[in-house]
């Protein structure tokens, strides 16, 4: 679609141009025939007495006029100077005795009367201007580069929707009045649209921050937004307080990575740096829900630990260096209610401390009671499938 309309263009370029050239050869001619005959009306009757002087026989006026006129033009070859014309020629075409009714209507040709003797004439000149024509072409191409080098660099006006959007982005800061960006908000798609629309109400976002997040939209991905993006960038922005980091996090699939090696997990592309502890205990429940789908994990009764259910666990611990206390807690104690509930409580502060609390939720736990024993059981919200490990 750009080649197309850049092509449309030129040939609308080319067009104006062709219009331009004929214009100004017609404009040309005119005004030098105009200002042609003007001067010779200044200088002919002078011309006219002088020829005439002491000629008494009309014959002989009209034979000595005529020749004493054309002579003279064609001596003047400068008579009417411009880079535009290669040749201007000016010859007398007939002499009446009495006022002629015939008129000339054509550009080239003009008449006047001499008075100033017993026999008054009528006298019709023609004049004809040759046009220097590659100098013209030269000229108009020149003058057609300039002018539409300069268009092209002139805003082109809004149209009814950008004008709207001009009103709503200048309504919320001066800063945003440059019409360029009601423009790019224009090309977005409806989704990206209503994220703008939606923080210019919230007011989150500075100025500034709103005309990064417009470039962004308008540069980068042209993937509409879906309802759940845009209420995610809302919910985030105000913890990440980057445009492009929220947006990439809005924007990237619901995927929870951990990274083994660097005890560290990544949510949605953002990574999250969790206290060692809590993420090996994060680690053992996301184990849990990869190797059987599931994930479900009975909390200990509070008055039992259970020394069982702790190996897989002191396994982890071990592999990834934990702290010592916690391992011989797991080892002489046992798997207590107590250090798992405190342990999911810091995991959840130390992500939503990144995230919003309604983010957060997709990739905490979520619990079932038992009937029997009246206990519950946790696991990931997370799916399987959305979860990597990386060691």
């Amino acid at each position: 679609m750009p080649d197309f309309l850049t092509r449309i263009k030129w040939i609308q370029c080319v067009l104006l141009t062709g219009a331009l050239m004929l214009v100004s050869v017609f404009w040309l001619h005119w005004s030098a025939n105009h200002a042609l005959k003007t001067q010779l009306q200044k200088e002919l009757p002078t011309k006219i007495h002088s020829a005439l002087l002491n000629i008494t026989d009309i014959g002989l006026r009209k034979h000595q006029l005529r020749h004493s006129i054309n002579s003279d033009f064609r001596a003047q070859d400068n008579f009417f100077n411009s880079w535009f014309y290669t040749q201007v020629e000016v010859s007398l075409v007939n002499i009446a005795v009495k006022q002629s009714n015939h008129k000339y209507t054509g550009l080239n040709t003009f008449s006047m009367s001499d008075q100033s003797s017993n026999f008054p004439l009528t006298l019709e000149f023609k004049t004809q201007l040759k046009l220097n024509y590659p100098l013209i072409v030269l000229a108009n191409f020149v003058f057609s580069v300039i002018f539409f080098t300069l268009i092209s660099y002139l805003p082109a006006p809004l149209n009814a929707n950008a004008l709207k959007w001009h009103k709503k982005l200048k309504g919320y800061s001066d800063h945003l009045k440059d019409p360029a960006l009601a423009k790019k908000t224009c090309l977005m798609t409806n989704g990206q649209k209503s994220l703008i629309d939606s923080l210019l109400h919230t007011e989150q976002l500075s100025a500034e921050q709103i005309e990064t997040l417009i470039n962004s939209l308008c540069y980068g991905s042209k993937n509409d937004l879906t309802n759940s993006q845009i209420n995610t960038f809302i919910a985030v922005f105000p913890r990440l307080n980057h445009v492009d980091k929220a947006l990439s996090f809005a924007c990237h699939p619901d995927t929870l990575t951990l990274d083994v090696r660097h005890l560290c997990i990544y949510i949605k592309g953002l990574k999250i740096q969790l206290s060692k502890t809590p993420f090996i205990y994060y680690y053992w429940y996301a184990q849990q829900k990869r190797q059987d789908g599931e994930g479900w994990i009975l909390n200990p009764s509070p008055s039992r630990p259970e020394k069982e259910a702790a190996k897989s666990l002191i396994t982890l611990m071990q592999s990834l260096n934990g702290h010592a206390k916690a391992l011989n807690d797991l080892r002489e104690v046992g798997l207590k209610a107590k250090t798992l509930d405190q342990n999911r409580n810091k995991i959840k502060q130390e992500i939503v401390g990144c995230l919003s609390d309604e983010i957060a939720q997709a990739f905490l736990f979520e619990t079932r009671r038992d009937p029997r024993t009246q206990r519950y059981f946790y696991r990931l919200k997370t799916p399987k499938e959305h979860i990597k490990i990386i060691t």
